[in-house]
């Protein structure tokens, strides 16, 4: 594995707004990464009850709908 294949596919956006969650989606997403977006959106939600989503999504090819959640 070269450093390259190691960067997350899932980064953290700064905002100017306390109660809003943005991320950037590169590429593919491992379990890893999903786990580490798990981890992130908890301490967001431990500091404001209530939150925004943004979700900006780049170089994604496809989406396996099948395996997306009813529920989301």
């Amino acid at each position: 594995m070269n450093f390259l294949e190691a960067v997350p596919a899932i980064r953290r956006i700064d905002t100017n707004r306390d109660a809003l969650f943005a991320i950037d989606v590169v590429g593919d997403v491992s379990p890893a990464d999903a786990e580490n977006l798990f981890g992130l959106l908890q301490a967001a939600y431990a500091l404001h009850p209530r939150i925004d989503v943004l979700v900006r999504l780049t170089d994604e090819e496809s989406v396996d709908w099948a395996n997306i959640s009813e529920n989301t």
